[in-house]
Formats: structure tokens, C-alpha cells, sequence
């Protein structure tokens, strides 16, 4: 590709599954002790950039727009696209992590084969598990409404990125209407050429070289983190429009500390 004199880069943001408005509970902020906010307080210091979402880079003439992004639906989203169209208008490409045509094209590719993320070959996820790490995750699949046939064969990686989502995500109206994909109905309002980042199966790639033994460990060491929390996501979504997100990876890592049952050097190394 050739030197461009402005690109906007569209990154996904580290957030995973941000929340809805609908999306309501207790700021997980707010819980810690002061020992614990001392220390969140010190890796925020040492981290560059740890405020805002949006970025400039220049060379010259040229600049590129690194902006952070929620890939689920939030109505406070409209004051942001109206701020980031014109740059987008006046842009040469936008770059996402991955182009909406692509994603769509993937979800299309598996009415033919769900081998990326279901397990088709070998033992399914009761085998591969304890009894009793399967009978509780049995449970929490249940509790989401995902039967347990279904969970069964369902590859670690994937199973644990379905459950991240809360209650207060399923069955709301255009839950992926993101700002990720609110900018790429902009680009394609103005004919801006949409281009990925990385390829979906370069992702995928990278959840899989671990074997499918060592997914399963991990998904039975973190049972009691499961389960998509309402407060987790509303934290991460309040903290998104207060363009602290940095902080608040901070603070669901000290929660997850805090509440799992993982010996503190296996989470380290984790």
C-alpha cells in the first residue's frame, strides 16, 4: 500500500464486549480498598497513555487517527460519530481491526464450516473436563439459556467469549450497532475504503496454539470469574466515555484477583 497523507486507524479498543446504557449496576471502582487503589494508581502512572480515546499520530504531512472503540451498541455514541465523521470524510483509508465486509463474510463462511469455532473432531468439552468442572459449567451455560449439548461442543475460547456477555447485553435491539461499525457506515456514506488490520483466522490462529488440553485448564481455573457480571460492563462502559479505559482494565484485573480462587502465581503467569 502506498503512503497515505491521513488514515484513520479504528482500533478496537481493549474492552472486549462493552455494555449498553441498558447496562446498570455498582462501579467496580469503587469497591476497592485503599491498598489496592494505591496500587491501580501506580500501574496507571507507569502506563503511556492511559487517558482518552483518541490519538494523533504525524510525519510530516501526514497524520493517522488511532481512535479506541466499543464494539456493542451505547446511545452515547452519537455525539462521538459526529465528532469523528469529518475526519473520516476527508480520510484516505480506515483501517479496523477487522472490515465489517470481512466479519460478514465470516459469519457467512460458517453455515459451511464451524470447525473454527465449535470442536467437529475428537472429544467434545465433557471429556476433556472434570466432572465436576463440567457439572458447574454446566450450570452457568444453562443460566445463560446455552444447552449444555451445545456448550459441550463449543471450542474454550469461544465458550468463554459467549458467556462474557451480561444479561443486560442479550436480546437487546442492534447489540453490535458499535462505534466500530457506526464509523464504517460513515466510510461507506463517503466511498472511504475499509481495510482490515488482521484477518479474522490470524486471531483465531492465535487462540488455538494452545492445545485444546491446556484451553480446558484454563476455562476450569477461572469457573468463578465467569458469567458476564452487569457491574463489569457498566464499569467498562462508564469508564469508556470518561476516556479512562486504561483504569478500568486495571480495576477488573484487581477484581479478578480478588474473586478468584486461582493461586496468585498461576494468575501471574496467566
Amino acid at each position: 500500500m502506498n503512503f497515505v497523507r491521513n488514515i484513520l486507524v479504528v482500533v478496537f479498543s481493549f474492552l472486549a464486549l462493552p455494555a449498553l446504557a441498558a447496562c446498570e449496576g455498582d462501579d467496580i471502582r469503587d469497591s476497592f480498598t485503599p491498598e489496592e487503589q494505591t496500587a491501580i494508581e501506580a500501574e496507571l502512572a507507569a502506563t503511556p497513555y492511559s487517558e482518552g480515546n483518541h490519538w494523533v499520530a504525524t510525519k510530516g504531512d501526514r497524520q493517522i487517527h488511532f481512535v479506541g472503540t466499543m464494539h456493542f451498541n451505547d446511545p452515547r455514541m452519537g455525539p462521538v460519530v459526529d465528532r469523528l465523521a469529518p475526519i473520516i470524510e476527508t480520510a484516505d483509508a480506515v483501517l479496523f481491526e477487522t472490515a465489517m465486509s470481512e466479519m460478514e463474510a465470516f459469519q457467512t463462511s460458517l453455515a459451511k464450516d464451524w470447525s473454527p469455532v465449535l470442536i467437529t473432531d475428537g472429544p467434545t468439552l465433557p471429556e476433556l473436563m472434570s466432572e465436576e468442572g463440567w457439572a458447574k459449567l454446566s450450570e452457568i451455560t444453562r443460566s445463560k439459556g446455552i444447552p449444555s449439548w451445545m456448550a459441550a461442543k463449543m471450542r474454550p475460547w469461544f465458550l468463554s467469549s459467549v458467556l462474557a456477555v451480561p444479561a443486560c447485553l442479550r436480546n437487546s435491539p442492534n447489540p453490535d450497532h458499535g462505534l466500530d461499525r457506526r464509523l464504517g457506515e460513515v466510510a461507506n456514506a463517503f466511498d472511504i475504503p475499509e481495510v482490515s488490520l488482521e484477518a479474522i483466522e490470524t486471531m483465531i490462529a492465535l487462540f488455538d496454539k494452545y492445545p485444546i488440553e491446556e484451553q480446558v485448564r484454563m476455562v476450569e481455573m477461572t469457573l468463578d470469574l465467569m458469567g458476564g457480571s452487569d457491574n463489569d460492563m457498566y464499569t467498562m462502559a462508564k469508564a469508556y466515555f470518561e476516556e479512562r479505559s486504561a483504569e478500568a482494565m486495571l480495576a477488573m484485573e484487581m477484581s479478578a484477583r480478588r474473586e478468584s480462587k486461582i493461586p496468585p502465581e498461576v494468575f501471574e503467569q496467566m
